[in-house]
């Protein structure tokens, strides 16, 4: 990564993670829950299978949503990593299934959770743009993880979760971040690419 986009990257992480602190203290969980109200926007095939995250500190709360999901017989994961360069692999998953730390001691579903490979995923993030471009936490695992899952399926959907003040006007970005094709915030579905087929 070019030295200058690094800290770029580094000070707009910092700005965006505060806005997100403060978002979430106000309103996180309620907003959490009012996800679930976007679904039917997504088109999400029937029974399709959806990642998740397990939400870390001010991070938006993916469960409502999954939870609903699982409900109406979409089959759901979760990423764990296995090793700290890797591509992130995604387990099945199910509301009040045990967790445990994986490779990086982030919760993770048990190893004896069958692998899957999702066709939607939630991602978390720190700050986006209105090109879909995103600042993680600087790990890498999406920008990683997410070519390789769309060279097996180009209908893959990558959907943020975020709060509307951590849209920036536009994010400095390489040709090995992996862009999202949509964001939801409390204000509603934002879509930055076409969806395939």
């Amino acid at each position: 990564m070019h030295a200058d986009i690094a800290a770029l990257k580094a000070t707009l992480r910092a700005q965006a993670r505060e806005r997100r602190a403060v978002a979430y203290r106000a309103t996180g969980a309620s907003i959490a829950a009012k996800l679930r109200d976007y679904l039917p926007e997504l088109y999400l095939p029937s029974r399709c299978i959806v990642a998740g995250y397990v939400q870390r500190g001010s991070e938006l709360d993916p469960l409502p949503a999954l939870k609903l999901l699982h409900d109406r017989g979409y089959r759901l994961a979760l990423p764990a990593v296995v090793a700290k360069d890797a591509p992130l692999i995604f387990r099945t998953w199910a509301p009040g299934d045990a967790l445990a730390p994986d490779a990086a001691g982030l919760p993770a579903p048990l190893p004896a959770a069958a692998e899957t490979v999702p066709e939607a995923l939630f991602v978390p993030l720190v700050a986006f743009d209105g090109k879909g471009h995103r600042i993680g936490t600087g790990a890498g695992y999406y920008d990683r993880t997410l070519p390789g899952l769309r060279a097996q399926n180009p209908k893959l959907i990558a959907i943020g979760l975020a709060f509307a003040v951590q849209q920036e006007r536009e994010l400095p970005h390489e040709p090995t971040d992996a862009p999202l094709d949509a964001v939801i915030t409390e204000r509603g579905v934002l879509w930055f690419r076409e969806r395939a087929g």
